[in-house]
């Protein structure tokens, strides 16, 4: 009978390590969603001349969702950071997950202003 209950007392000890662990996890993944991973694809964005403000298209909110997604996964932040407080406009397509993304804005950026550019007939 005490083996039965130092099994119980071991399997509690095990779960309640895998909660405290669990916790620790999602409190960690949480700080880098919230945190300073968003705002790099806010900064690359605007370095780029380009904005998702305005945007009611559902498909390019959707891309902007996803390009979110691959900014907070990217693995290469510190590149990123340092790419961008260097002030660089050129180069980040070697390092950014989004560079497809952000070079359809820009083309979308450059038509829209070349139809305004039209005078009406």
């Amino acid at each position: 009978m005490s083996e039965a209950i130092a099994g119980v007392l071991i399997a509690a000890a095990l779960l309640a390590l895998a909660v405290v662990a669990g916790r620790a996890l999602w409190v960690i993944w949480r700080g880098a969603m919230i945190q300073e991973r968003p705002l790099l694809m806010h900064r690359m964005l605007k370095r780029q001349g380009v904005s998702i403000d305005g945007v009611e298209d559902y498909a390019a909110l959707e891309q902007a969702c996803r390009a979110a997604r691959r900014c907070v996964a990217c693995r290469d932040v510190e590149l990123c950071k340092a790419w961008l407080d260097a002030g660089k406009t050129q180069g980040y397509e070697a390092f950014c997950p989004n560079c497809e993304f952000i070079e359809r804005l820009k083309t979308k950026g450059e038509e829209a202003a070349a139809r305004s550019a039209v005078p009406n007939a």
